[in-house]
């Protein structure tokens, strides 16, 4: 019995965690690449990013994408840039 209640409270912390990592990166609309630029904001990004839905993602590559070039020189951006693409790459069906 102990241990289906730890397994409950792991699975409702991870959808807890899901909802939290989405809203934080909901709230940044439209300010994605700005945020970004940021240094401390940066690593908190490339925290979040991996745990994010699929359309969270779509958003950060579509904001990205219109300035490539100047992110990919941003110090802070660069990294962000860097993340998503690693988070691709992973979720990509082969």
């Amino acid at each position: 019995m102990a241990s289906l209640c730890s397994v409950l409270k792991f699975l409702i912390f991870i959808q807890f965690t899901a909802v939290f990592v989405n809203n934080v990166l909901d709230a940044t609309s439209d300010q994605e690449v700005n945020y970004s630029s940021n240094q401390i904001v940066s690593v908190i990004f490339q925290k979040l990013l991996p745990q994010a839905s699929d359309e969270t993602l779509k958003r950060y590559f579509n904001a990205f994408g219109n300035d490539l070039r100047p992110n990919c020189s941003d110090p802070y951006a660069s990294h962000v840039l860097q993340t998503l693409l690693l988070i691709a790459t992973a979720r990509v069906e082969v």
